[in-house]
């Protein structure tokens, strides 16, 4: 911790040349995030000792509080995992049927990309390659419906991790699908 001296226009007085000295604690400590040095500060109006004692206390709730913030829960967890946790939220906040449907998907999409996956390390390519290859599959192809409410769980997936600090970003964002026509389908029911 270091101090640094300001002199400042006094806002109680009338007259222009009356300057007060404020006494700037300063400490710097390094983001475990991006590993880079920040400053951290607090102003006090007085030079002793119990000043420096408040001081020291005050920057180091502030370091301790950034810190935290930046700091995430698990980012190292599976996709199972996160599935897990957000699917026993889910399961209170919408209707039985909703809440079936999204852990179909979402166990179909856990074990396509293996359940042990890290789920920070899935991208927008390895979503855009999965969903064409269900939506192309020669054996078991899913609909431009089925699809969107694939992306739709694991969009949801996602922005829960994201909320709870499971992951950093959405992959499912920037996804995009190549809709397949659905002309023969439909004549094909007439």
């Amino acid at each position: 911790m270091w101090v640094e001296t300001r002199k400042i226009d006094n806002p109680d007085s009338k007259s222009k040349k009356s300057l007060v000295t404020r006494y700037k604690f300063v400490e710097r400590y390094k983001s475990p995030l991006t590993g880079k040095y920040h400053k951290v500060s607090v102003t006090y109006d007085k030079l002793n000792n119990r000043v420096r004692k408040d001081a020291a206390f005050q920057l180091e709730q502030k370091i301790k509080e950034a810190i935290n913030s930046e700091q995430q829960i698990d980012t190292n967890i599976t996709i199972r995992e996160l599935a897990d946790k957000f699917l026993k939220l889910y399961k209170e906040q919408v209707a039985y049927t909703t809440f079936y449907s999204a852990t179909l998907g979402l166990r179909r999409f856990c074990k396509d990309f293996g359940k042990d996956t890290i789920a920070n390390r899935i991208t927008t390519k390895m979503l855009n390659q999965y969903l064409d290859e269900r939506l192309y599959s020669k054996s078991k192809p899913l609909t431009n419906a089925g699809i969107q409410l694939v992306k739709k769980h694991i969009s949801l997936l996602f922005k829960y991790g994201i909320k709870y600090g499971y992951v950093k970003s959405n992959p499912v964002e920037h996804v995009s699908i190549n809709w397949r026509s659905e002309k023969q389908r439909k004549l094909e029911r007439i």
